[in-house]
């Protein structure tokens, strides 16, 4: 296990949306192994996620709702107060590794895309922690995006 005094490294390797940076709330957050560093600019002082039990390779950050989310190697999904660091939520539906996740711009749902082999977008009801929908990619994607401005049959965009 890592010390709790201080992380210090980044595995920008492991995934292509591991970082979030809300400079309106100054929310700093950053994977290290499969730790979730939360981190305050100004004074340096570090909040330590520790939940999962392989690599984290993404994160995405709802500052509506007060929540970052995390995934990676593992499959597993992590919700975080980010106000307390408290664990908010567990949602399991990936079989292997989740490579991007997204927040819709009210907080309410989340969609996240697995590397399985059926590559696996879903959507989840935040509030409920459960899936709402499941779907597949006709081809590998490595980023998704909510799109605000389109209607719910037209929510995400991945490539």
């Amino acid at each position: 296990a890592l010390p709790k005094a201080m992380a210090v490294g980044y595995s920008g390797a492991e995934g292509a949306a591991n970082l979030v940076w809300d400079p309106r709330t100054g929310v700093f957050a950053y994977t290290v192994a499969n730790l979730v560093v939360l981190e305050d600019l100004a004074t340096r002082e570090q909040r330590h996620l520790a939940g999962h039990h392989a690599d984290a390779t993404c994160l995405a950050l709802s500052v509506s709702a007060g929540l970052l989310a995390s995934a990676g190697l593992g499959g597993e999904i992590l919700l975080w107060e980010v106000a307390t660091g408290a664990l908010a939520g567990t949602l399991l539906q990936h079989a292997e590794a989740v490579v991007a996740l997204a927040f819709s711009p009210d907080g309410r749902r989340l969609v996240s895309l697995g590397a399985d082999a059926s590559e696996a977008v879903v959507v989840w009801s935040v509030r409920h922690a459960e899936a709402v929908a499941v779907a597949s990619c006709p081809a590998p994607m490595h980023s998704i995006v909510w799109r605000p401005e389109a209607a719910l049959a037209g929510f995400v965009t991945a490539s």
